[in-house]
């Protein structure tokens, strides 16, 4: 098979079909849909997960985003899940996800002090991720985000992103 009968993935396809180029084009294209209930669950469902963590992860390494400026934050998310792992039998009993929501959102200035060190380097990532911050209402979003951060992860470095 030559090149030019290669099939794109589907990641690589919407990211040229749905023009996901920039922190800007990918966030409107996650927040088209957006309403006061929606969660981070229907606006990353099925493929929007890949497609999007796919062109962030992308946009990322072209911004020469090094994964150790981001290192910090997805530490303090792993964090955040072992205490939710460890909290999740006491949900049964009365206590609610919504007790971890200050955790969660104490993300949002350890991610604005990065963003603040590595301007140029963490604009896309923060434009996406920090209002995906306010979308998490409950313990499926939290896995969901998780998914999404590692997958740009994996993206990042599949298209060049340097350590």
């Amino acid at each position: 098979m030559n090149q030019h009968n290669k099939k794109q993935p589907l990641e690589e396809a919407r990211y040229y079909e749905w023009n996901l180029k920039t922190g800007e084009s990918i966030y409107k294209k996650i927040f088209e849909e957006y309403t006061d209930t929606s969660q981070l669950k229907d606006l990353l469902d099925g493929e929007r997960l890949v497609v999007f963590a796919y062109a962030l992860g992308r946009v990322a390494s072209q911004a020469g985003l090094k994964i150790t400026q981001i290192r910090r934050f997805y530490e303090s998310i792993l964090i955040i899940k072992a205490k939710l792992t460890i909290k999740k039998s006491s949900f049964k009993k009365g206590e609610d996800f919504k007790t971890m929501i200050p955790d969660i959102l104490n993300l949002k200035p350890l991610l604005a002090y990065t963003q603040a060190r590595h301007t140029r380097q963490l604009e896309p990532f923060f434009i996406i991720v920090n209002p995906l911050l306010d979308t998490i209402r409950d313990s499926v979003d939290f896995d969901k985000f998780i998914q999404f951060i590692e997958a740009v992860v994996a993206y990042h470095k599949y298209c060049g992103g340097r350590d």
